[in-house]
């Protein structure tokens, strides 16, 4: 009896795999989807690297819809957090000219420091704005679908033409030896490199 119960969780655990593999098409290939012309990369610090994807939505022609992507080149796992939405991002826009873009009120309000406890007696402090990103995978990169925005909420974009982006994102992360409260706003930020995007608004 317990031969054929340990058959069947195998059975089990072995399609579950390959389910897995056949729905995600396995990391490489996952991967491969994140590396064409319309995202880009920024560098790397402690295994961890972020990436923009850009893209036009078709029924306007000019909104511009942005969608973070975070890579874990460590070999373990990786639990991140995103501060609140004010404190998430840092981000510039020039033009062709090099002259920066005006931004939008939330444009201006990003970069503030914190404000408010990373965490509460019941948790996460959701109400704030702080979110848990799902566990990375070592060697792994994810698409943040969710957590995407639209540039013109940030920049008041009037011209048509050529633009530069320079997004960095903001993430909480412990480390191991972390000695401090969870229930302060002393969280440990870390700003992941900058990446540069080219865009065309038409």
């Amino acid at each position: 009896m317990k031969q054929n119960i340990l058959k069947f969780l195998l059975f089990a655990l072995s399609i579950t795999m390959l389910t897995r593999y056949a729905i995600g098409g396995g990391h490489s290939e996952w991967e491969s989807g994140l590396q064409g012309p319309e995202t880009f990369w920024g560098g790397e610090t402690n295994g961890v690297k972020s990436a923009l994807h850009i893209e036009t939505l078709p029924s306007t022609n000019t909104l511009i819809k942005c969608t973070p992507i975070l890579k874990n080149s460590r070999t373990n796992s990786l639990l991140l957090y995103f501060p609140p939405l004010k404190n998430r991002y840092i981000m510039e826009l020039k033009d062709s000219n090099g002259r920066p873009v005006e931004k939008t009120g939330m444009g201006k309000a990003l970069n503030e420091a914190l404000t408010e406890p990373f965490g509460l007696t019941t948790g996460i402090n959701q109400s704030a704005g702080y979110r848990r990103l799902p566990p990375m995978d070592p060697n792994y990169s994810s698409r943040l679908d969710g957590y995407e925005f639209n540039l013109q909420d940030y920049f008041v974009i009037t011209n048509s033409g050529k633009y530069t982006l320079t997004f960095q994102m903001r993430v909480i992360w412990f480390p191991p030896n972390w000695k401090g409260s969870r229930k302060s706003i002393n969280v440990p930020i870390v700003n992941l490199p900058p990446v540069n995007t080219q865009i065309e608004i038409k």
